[in-house]
């Protein structure tokens, strides 16, 4: 089988093999190095090309290495050019797919950061637009607190400082009622609103864990059958407790995502409440409606 052969212009063959004007024959060597190597050839892929073909024309001719540009643009106008044995073709596009391929992988993960970075900018987004609505959550429940208490309300604090003023005569109970007091506050009044307000995953687990460590004990405490917190006497701790119950499955089971139980699932708790809730004058100052609509707007 005859041997492929392609005439070119010396000073072409001279430029790329000595570099003699180089510049003004990049096309006809990108040319030349496409017919010798059997491949097309681009600008990435040239220096390997040329590297390998430059070496096999040197074992070939060993005298043009020894020669200068303006000898070998000497030796005539034009020069026939083999093409590469079929073992160097064979290595020639081994190296040429293996550059496709990194070429992919790049085009690749370039694709993948680019979808990473649409992800992260609509995340950041998203984040924003959680962090305003929380902060305009929180704004209206304090606006809310602050527009001072509805008529039950009122209620419930009148009744909460008598009662204050009848702990004063529970001497004997005096600090268990303060201890209490302000556990309830820490754990489960201000847990709640801990939970709802939460401004990430692990403060809203400690407070909702803190709410239902609350509420077990609670329920534990009452299941010996008693009236009341402290037995059969009404005091100031069973109005705290009694606040914060009526509205724990009409709005922080809900809207502040208390939500393991709802109260009816705990029996004692459950009756104790409406235990308070049958005192005179306490059910006055219970509106259902009132509560839901009042939490409820706040996250509207």
């Amino acid at each position: 089988m005859a041997e492929a052969r392609k005439t070119f212009p010396m000073s072409t063959f001279a430029a790329y093999i000595k570099g003699v004007g180089k510049e003004g024959q990049k096309q006809n060597i990108t040319e030349l190095l496409a017919f010798m190597t059997g491949s097309d050839v681009d600008a990435e892929a040239e220096p390997f090309a040329a590297a390998l073909a430059k070496a096999w024309i040197y074992e070939q001719h060993p005298e043009l290495a020894k020669m200068a540009g303006g000898q070998v643009q000497a030796l005539g106008d034009t020069v026939s050019v083999l093409e590469l044995p079929e073992g160097v073709k064979t290595e020639v596009a081994a190296i040429f797919a293996k550059l496709g391929e990194y070429r992919k992988t790049i085009a690749d993960q370039k694709g993948k950061i680019a979808d990473l970075e649409k992800k992260l900018a609509e995340t950041e987004g998203k984040l924003s637009e959680t962090s305003k609505a929380m902060a305009d959550f929180k704004g209206k429940y304090e606006a809310l607190e602050a527009s001072g208490k509805g008529a039950g309300e009122k209620v419930i604090i009148a009744a909460e400082e008598k009662v204050t003023a009848l702990n004063a005569q529970l001497g004997d109970l005096a600090a268990e009622i303060e201890a209490l007091n302000a556990s309830l506050y820490a754990n489960l009044n201000n847990g709640v609103y801990q939970a709802g307000f939460a401004s990430s995953q692990q403060a809203y687990e400690e407070a909702y864990g803190k709410v239902f460590a609350a509420l077990d004990e609670l329920e534990s405490r009452l299941a010996d059958g008693r009236l009341y917190l402290f037995g059969e006497r009404l005091t100031e701790t069973d109005l705290r407790l009694f606040v914060t119950l009526v509205r724990f499955d009409a709005a922080y089971h809900g809207l502040f995502k208390c939500n393991r139980n709802t109260l009816r699932d705990m029996p004692s708790l459950h009756a104790y409440m409406h235990r308070v809730l049958a005192l005179d004058g306490i059910a006055a100052t219970v509106n259902l409606d009132h509560i839901k609509a009042g939490y409820y707007s706040i996250k509207a």
